[in-house]
């Protein structure tokens, strides 16, 4: 009877686990190890790249991905669509600083607001140097061009700091030298626990000096071999993750995430059989109090991480969903989340995944689809902060379309400064109105322009622009009349077809006239007629000597049995014959008893 601490599922090796992690890599990981394979063959070792960077502090993703929409993306919102104190209170870390740098890239208006803001981050929570002075360098530009054009500026400069930089450049030197060094030793020795704890405090030295290829880079070496406990996998894939996200590196994402989410499933699975086992187990009815408590403890943060992992991965492919213009399965990804287990002052909030959700389901899903997600009530948890987005859905379910344009239009800037979806907002725009204007003629054979121009809220000649979209996508078959203004269906039915609805409605109706007859000419002979599966009486009456209990029904009355109906070989009422019978049919008539 051992009196030791119950262990930590996600803290068992791969075979005590249950689960062997190395042979139970598919096909996503062999081709996601393909490709790192040749991001390693381009890399050059840690040493020889920090001697190459400018300085200690440097940024390492000067030249960022080509996906990278901040820099590749030509956009200019002229507007203050955004508000800087909301950015500051919903995002944080990393997060922050991407849509800070989004807003000065693309939103002259605020641009000053924006870089003051990110100094402050910069300064006060990380150590990246020439980031730094590189947003001074371009507050000093703005002056300058701003006093060329006699303008002033309403925000003061702010204080450069160099003491800030001296004492971060000596912290960064001579850390970065002993990470490098503790790094090199542990994998010389060949110890996977201590190594991989090398490699991720290598890892956060490099985010908090701004290196993020250097942290994507230093995550391709194989960091997954010295993985030896689920709950370090699920941190490396979330790390990974996070990481391409911030330099723009997309190509991989989706083998990525897949791999993280079976990591989370075998863990989950490990969590819950080492759970019934220790249920099982007599010993622990002698543990004493402290180590149930740790137990506890441990299931429950295992949970937590397990939870808040697994909803990360789903918001990653959400969004490489969106990326990839595969709106309805962004949707899709997006309702499968846990909102309440999303780590806060993410990449993207719960409002952000449920307006994105929103959009990608007006663009593709049909109005029985969307309904049933209304039904859940799920929309309405997700924009319970949005109630603007909130009324965009219910005025498009009541075919409001007018006032739903409306609504979009005036949250179109706002959407435009988002970074994970601004490039695909036109587009989404587009589909939905698409979606509107073919919900809106469905009823009419013809309408006239003006009147489809009052109710939707767009000119006439936006209206035709729409129309003439849809008839060569082949999703509408209409004409337009430009000299009178009307739009006129065209009806393409086959004859063929008609004629064969015809005939199908013909034989139906000859088959109820037929049976109105049977029920006419029973009525004129006084027969009262019903059917077996309605209920019968409880009494039953004295039989009569000639015939069998089964001859008789209800009140002494003889059963008779009346052909079936849909015997074709009976055509009219008057060829059908009255005979008595045991068996019943559909339907029985009943004869009145004559003494």
């Amino acid at each position: 009877m051992s009196g030791e601490i119950v262990d930590d599922p996600m803290d068992v090796q791969r075979e005590n686990a249950g689960v062997d992690m190395d042979t139970a890599q598919n096909d996503d990981s062999q081709q996601l190890d393909d490709m790192v394979l040749l991001e390693e063959r381009s890399v050059t070792p840690v040493a020889e790249t920090v001697k190459n960077q400018e300085s200690l502090g440097g940024c390492g993703n000067a030249d960022r991905r080509d996906e990278d929409i901040s820099h590749v993306y030509d956009l200019q919102v002229n507007t203050e669509a955004v508000d800087i104190e909301t950015i500051l209170a919903n995002y944080g870390s990393i997060a922050l600083q991407l849509r800070l740098e989004f807003l000065i890239d693309h939103c002259p208006p605020i641009r000053r607001e924006a870089i003051l803001a990110l100094i402050d981050y910069i300064r006060d929570e990380t150590q990246n140097i020439s980031k730094y002075t590189q947003l001074f360098k371009d507050l000093e530009d703005d002056d300058a061009s701003k006093q060329g054009k006699g303008k002033s500026n309403a925000l003061p400069m702010p204080k450069f700091d160099s003491k800030w930089i001296d004492e971060t450049s000596l912290i960064l030197s001579s850390r970065f030298d002993g990470l490098q060094g503790e790094y090199k030793r542990q994998k010389d020795e060949g110890v996977k626990e201590s190594t991989r704890r090398a490699m991720e405090e290598l890892f956060q030295h490099y985010m908090k000096a701004g290196q993020f290829e250097d942290c994507l880079r230093l995550y391709a070496r194989g960091i997954r071999d010295y993985c030896t406990q689920f709950k370090h996998s699920i941190n490396m894939w979330t790390n990974w993750l996070e990481i391409s996200i911030v330099v723009g590196d997309y190509s991989k994402i989706e083998l990525m995430s897949n791999q993280a989410a079976k990591t989370i499933r075998d863990a989950e699975k490990a969590e819950r059989a080492n759970s019934s086992s220790s249920q099982r187990n007599e010993n622990a009815i002698f543990m004493i109090e402290r180590d149930a408590i740790v137990h506890a403890n441990n299931q429950q943060s295992n949970r937590i991480l397990v939870e808040s992992a697994l909803a990360k991965v789903l918001a990653v492919q959400a969004i490489n969903k969106v990326r990839a213009k595969e709106f309805k399965q962004a949707a899709e990804k997006v309702l499968e989340i846990s909102m309440d287990n999303l780590e806060a002052k993410w990449f993207v909030t719960p409002a952000d995944l449920g307006i994105y959700a929103l959009l990608c389901c007006l663009a593709t899903f049909s109005r029985t689809e969307l309904k049933k997600v209304m039904e859940k009530g799920t929309f309405r948890k997700l924009l319970e902060s949005e109630p603007q987005f909130f009324e965009i859905l219910t005025s498009y379910i009541s075919s409001n379309f007018g006032k739903c344009f409306e609504l979009l239009t005036s949250v179109q800037q706002r959407l435009l400064l988002d970074p994970f979806i601004s490039q695909h907002i036109n587009e989404l725009y587009s589909k939905i109105r698409q979606k509107c204007v073919v919900q809106y003629l469905k009823p009419y054979s013809t309408i006239r322009l003006d009147t489809m121009s009052k109710s939707l809220g767009y000119t006439v000649k936006e209206i035709e622009k729409i129309v003439i979209e849809l008839i060569e996508s082949g999703e509408i078959n209409v004409k337009i009349d430009q000299m009178n203004g009307v739009l006129r269906n065209v009806d393409n039915t086959d004859e063929k077809s008609t004629q064969r609805r015809v005939l199908e409605v013909c034989k139906e109706t000859l088959y109820k006239t037929n049976i109105v007859h049977w029920k006419s000419m029973l009525t004129q002979a006084n027969i009262v007629s019903f059917f077996e599966k309605e209920p019968r009486g409880k009494r039953r009456p004295k039989y009569a000597d000639s015939g069998s209990r089964d001859d008789y029904q209800g009140n002494g009355n003889k059963r008779y049995t009346c052909p079936n109906l849909n015997d074709e070989s009976i055509k009219t009422a008057d060829e059908a014959d009255f005979s008595p019978s045991t068996e019943a049919d559909n339907l029985i008539v009943e004869e009145p008893n004559v003494e």
